[in-house]
């Protein structure tokens, strides 16, 4: 009987490995459902993100028009040299103007404007009437290339600028906020010009601070932010945010392909239509797979499950099924060793019924000679005393 419980062993354990390998396909067709799903958010994600993008810059722009508008920052603008001593009302009701809409948008956490002709600083935190002297390396303070940029530099980068709009990438900003001292590291300085030219009469900047963990917040799916890849480029190609191994994304969206795959990441890129800034990110590949880690672990649970169930029932059905014949197999005479050799239980029995068939014919025909017998030996008896008689 071992070796029919082994046979069916085997047999019951190809039909599992058989079932089993059915779940793989249907498990790699889940993994990839998941996948598409993972880079599909993540692609909305960073369209939402795009958008806000040209959303905020919208707004910097329509901010950076409509305070000229107010009466005591157009007193500040046509200032020239130092501020007088009567118009610094003009400039705190000014700074409570840009507290004001500051207040009003959630993108930048520090907004500030300064002047061509004078060195009036006014923020949404602080102002000052001598941004250089006093202002300056006290409540801002602005560190590029490893320095701390003087007064005079800041002014120069910011006031002199040629484009309509542009970005400055500082190594660190400080800045003075509502509670004290903040830091943003690698912040962003866009500063839009607010006349539409660069002319030096009746012209000043004003400058939104960009914090590019907020950025990369819009844009990424809080779960992914961990060991993905972030860059964004400005329209020439500068790199105004790098997160993690960006160097291992391409330089240029390849044929316009907004989705590739480069190593151990997925690539998504799109565009920012107004800044005309080019964003990629890269999903790393772990992070799709953690995705799908619980389905992995039901699989195998259920493929564990399943196996010892069947073990389990394999040996149970054989014990029942085969007790009886084991039974039988026992009544077999011991001296007949012949018919167990090299042969399994099924074989045995029917040998032995096979001899048991050839048994019951040979006792037949020897009860049916047994019977001519005795009706000779009657006949010849009767014979016999007629004879007598």
């Amino acid at each position: 009987m071992d070796r029919i419980v082994k046979r069916y062993c085997i047999k019951c354990a190809v039909i599992f490995m058989i079932i089993l390998a059915v779940c793989v396909p249907v498990a790699s067709a889940a993994y990839q459902i998941i996948e598409t799903q993972v880079i599909d958010t993540a692609g909305l994600r960073l369209k939402e993100g795009v958008s806000q993008m040209d959303y905020h810059l919208e707004q910097m722009v329509q901010m950076a028009q409509n305070v000229k508008q107010d009466q005591n920052f157009k007193t500040l603008n046509r200032v020239e040299g130092e501020l007088p001593p009567g118009q610094y009302l003009e400039l705190s009701r000014a700074n409570e103007y840009f507290k004001n809409i500051r207040s009003g948008s959630s993108f930048s956490p520090f907004i500030f404007s300064m002047f061509q002709e004078n060195d009036v600083f006014v923020s949404s935190a602080q102002c000052s009437g001598r941004f250089a002297d006093t202002y300056y390396g006290t409540l801002l303070k602005i560190r590029e290339n490893g320095r701390t940029c003087t007064a005079q530099e800041v002014k120069d980068r910011i006031l002199n600028q040629k484009l309509f709009y542009s970005f400055w990438v500082t190594d660190q900003v400080s800045f003075w906020a509502e509670n004290g001292m903040r830091e943003v590291d690698q912040a962003i300085l866009c500063s839009i010009l607010g006349n539409g030219t660069n002319s030096l009469r009746d012209s000043y900047v004003m400058t939104f601070l960009i914090d590019p963990d907020e950025i990369i917040e819009e844009i990424l799916m809080g779960q992914m932010e961990e060991g993905s890849i972030v860059r964004i480029a400005d329209s020439d190609g500068k790199v105004l945010i790098s997160r993690g191994d960006s160097e291992s994304l391409p330089l240029q969206m390849e044929g316009g392909n907004l989705h590739t795959a480069s190593g151990d990441y997925q690539i998504l890129s799109d565009r920012a239509g107004e800044a005309g800034w080019m964003i990629q990110i890269g999903v790393p590949q772990g992070f799709i797979t953690a995705q799908v880690k619980n389905l992995t672990r039901l699989v195998i649970f259920y493929a564990v499950l399943g196996a010892v169930l069947l073990v389990a029932a394999v040996l149970f059905l054989v014990y029942r099924q085969f007790s009886s014949v084991k039974k039988l197999l026992l009544l077999c005479p011991d001296n007949r060793k012949e018919w167990k050799q090299n042969r399994n239980e099924y074989e045995i029995l029917a040998s032995v019924f096979t001899e048991m068939k050839e048994n019951t014919d040979q006792f037949r025909e020897d009860l049916e000679r047994i019977k001519q017998q005795n009706q000779t030996i009657i006949i010849e008896n009767f014979i016999v005393r007629g004879i007598a008689e």
